[in-house]
């Protein structure tokens, strides 16, 4: 009926408003980003490697529930692994605005890595 109709675009305009936190991880550097629950691959892939000054796509990795590190290669492996971080925190009746996902970001190609080595040797020689 309409009204159904009416109802499942409502629910599908809700689902799409909700957001999740990333804690974003590229060696020392920490940032939070909130994006929603369907943003694309590609789309932040795109977005963290401007965050960061990456020159290409980084490699993303999220550290699950036994804190290993899982590779994010595409939409169906974002998907899963922020499907994964919502459902832990509704189990624990937590809240999504509050509690972060961490993503953990490598360089894609050697001058990026070699960058990011570099700054990090910076940070210890400044705090040393």
């Amino acid at each position: 009926t309409k009204k159904a109709k009416l109802d499942d675009d409502d629910d599908d305009a809700a689902a799409k408003r909700v957001t999740v936190l990333l804690k974003v991880c590229y060696g020392d550097d920490i940032r939070v980003l909130e994006v929603p629950r369907d943003v694309a691959y590609d789309e932040l892939s795109a977005a963290i490697a401007l965050k960061f000054g990456l020159s290409s796509p980084p490699q993303l990795g999220y550290e699950d529930s036994d804190h290993d590190i899982v590779t994010i290669d595409n939409q169906n492996a974002l998907h899963a692994a922020l499907q994964a971080h919502i459902l832990r925190i509704g189990a624990i009746g937590g809240d999504l605005r509050t509690n972060t996902l961490k993503v953990h970001v490598r360089a894609a190609n050697d001058d990026d890595a070699a960058a990011a080595a570099a700054a990090a040797a910076a940070v210890a020689a400044a705090t040393a």
